[in-house]
């Protein structure tokens, strides 16, 4: 039996990969990872032909599947071939961290061949319903002003979520909203949304308060640009999709992102104007070539940026 492990929501894949490992008594001697965007098709497949060492199984595991997606026009002709017809010895898994194309014959066929488990993004009441048992669990006792705030600040992501609740386990006592703000900081990509915003709004105070934030948690100013690139690129690309007329669920399915997402960023989209967007975009643009070729210093010129665009 081979398998496809597929969805945004990595904590549930890792945890049935593992569930496949015990059922099929995978030794670490019979584990081998492959990348399929670095390893060639002939290597893996190679391996995959390969017998155990002493046990009846062996298991290839292929992480970043990226001709699931929409946007990979990949055909994995050799590897259809092999699953048609796989090594009995041999468990292979499929591994994708994002959505997958139904549309694509390519994905229809590999259902055929692997037996597939989807793990999508929770939604909000399942996360809430999942906190509230594991701090039950684990004696975490809550306000319900901090649980909001946690929330907030943990997002979909159970990777993350289990690992702040370990934090707030260790603190002890009764855990409050300051406790909450001080152990768990915001993503970083709610930061950029929000100095993505405070931009548009023509907010200074606020800009240069956020990006003290970053400042605080080691973001150099390099990588702020970039992330302000990427979030700006982002705002253009949904706005382009959603007026041409797709759905949420479609455009999260091209920009291979959560609906969760999409629906929180299409709340605000409209007040951006696409000229503003590539302005701003061509001016992160130049300014990242200007630090890099040394013609101007990196702090004064991301401050003269945002003066620039929140005057």
């Amino acid at each position: 039996m081979n398998y496809t492990l597929i969805g945004t929501e990595s904590f549930l894949r890792k945890r049935k990969l593992n569930q496949l490992k015990k059922e099929h008594d995978i030794t670490e001697m019979n584990l081998v990872y492959f990348d399929y965007t670095k390893d060639h098709m002939d290597n893996i497949l190679e391996e995959c032909n390969t017998m155990p060492f002493f046990s009846d199984h062996k298991m290839v595991v292929i992480q970043n599947c990226t001709f699931f997606g929409s946007t990979n026009k990949d055909t994995v002709e050799e590897l259809l071939h092999y699953l048609d017809k796989p090594n009995p010895t041999t468990i292979v898994v499929l591994d994708y961290d994002g959505k997958k194309d139904a549309r694509k014959k390519l994905g229809k066929e590999l259902a055929k061949l692997t037996k597939e488990f989807r793990f999508e993004e929770i939604s909000e009441d399942e996360r809430n319903r999942i906190v509230k048992e594991a701090c039950q669990k684990r004696g975490i006792q809550i306000e319900r002003d901090a649980l909001l705030v946690f929330y907030a600040r943990v997002g979909l992501d159970l990777n993350r979520i289990y690992t702040e609740l370990e934090k707030l386990q260790l603190h002890g006592g009764t855990i409050t909203k300051e406790v909450v703000e001080a152990l768990i900081s915001r993503p970083i990509e709610d930061d950029t949304f929000l100095l993505s915003n405070a931009i548009f709004n023509h907010d200074t105070k606020k800009v240069f308060s956020l990006v003290q934030d970053f400042k605080q948690n080691s973001v150099e100013v390099i990588a702020l640009i970039g992330l302000l690139a990427a979030q700006f690129r982002f705002l253009l690309q949904v706005q382009t999709l959603k007026e041409e007329g797709y759905g949420n669920d479609h455009i999260a399915r091209e920009l291979s992102t959560s609906p969760g997402r999409i629906w929180h960023t299409l709340k605000n989209v409209g007040e951006y104007r696409k000229q503003d967007l590539l302005a701003i975009l061509n001016d992160l643009s130049l300014l990242d070539q200007d630090i890099k070729m040394g013609r101007v210093e990196k702090q004064q010129g991301f401050e003269i940026f945002l003066l620039k665009h929140t005057a």
